[in-house]
């Protein structure tokens, strides 16, 4: 702020040493994307309990702001019916992402330093027995795997190149 104009919620000054939750409530604009991938990796397997119409996932998101150069962790949480493991939902991922080059199911949590410099986003679903619950976590570094990387993650595709080419699977950190 200064020389009349209004503060901004993303400047540097108004960011540093603070997290805060946006786009709360429902309005984030990839909740329709992750409802219908959520929704197609479950169907496969086990009956999804939801609210909304024709069995669609619905899930809550809320996204947060975090002051770093690079990197998001996504976590959310579906209720699901039937009897689930943590087993059972590790192999369910592991072979729905088994031919994706730049999905890598983890088995710890992720962070965001393990895909610092990377296109790759790393993938963690938990099974939470007491609520019967699906939590996924996901990191990703938003710089290469944003709109850039996916610029050339589709070209590659339109050229009849390997997915991989000009694109880094492994980030700077070990």
């Amino acid at each position: 702020p200064g020389a009349g104009r209004e503060g901004e919620g993303t400047f540097f000054a108004e960011v540093n040493e603070n997290l805060k939750p946006y786009k709360v409530g429902g309005v984030h604009r990839h909740i329709p994307e992750m409802e219908r991938n959520l929704g197609r990796l479950l169907a496969q397997g086990r009956p999804v309990r939801t609210h909304g119409p024709l069995g669609e996932v619905r899930l809550s998101f809320v996204p947060h702001l975090v002051p770093m150069t690079r990197g998001i962790l996504v976590t959310v949480e579906a209720e699901v019916e039937g009897n689930w493991s943590q087993k059972a939902l590790d192999e369910l991922y592991q072979d729905f992402y088994a031919q994706e080059p730049f999905v890598r199911v983890t088995e710890a949590l992720p962070e965001t330093k393990g895909t610092y410099a990377s296109n790759r986003v790393d993938v963690k679903p938990l099974f939470e027995a007491r609520t019967g619950r699906v939590m996924v976590f996901a990191a990703l570094d938003n710089l290469v795997k944003g709109m850039a990387g996916q610029a050339v993650q589709n070209l590659n595709l339109m050229l009849d190149l390997p997915e991989e080419t000009a694109l880094p699977k492994e980030g700077l950190w070990p």
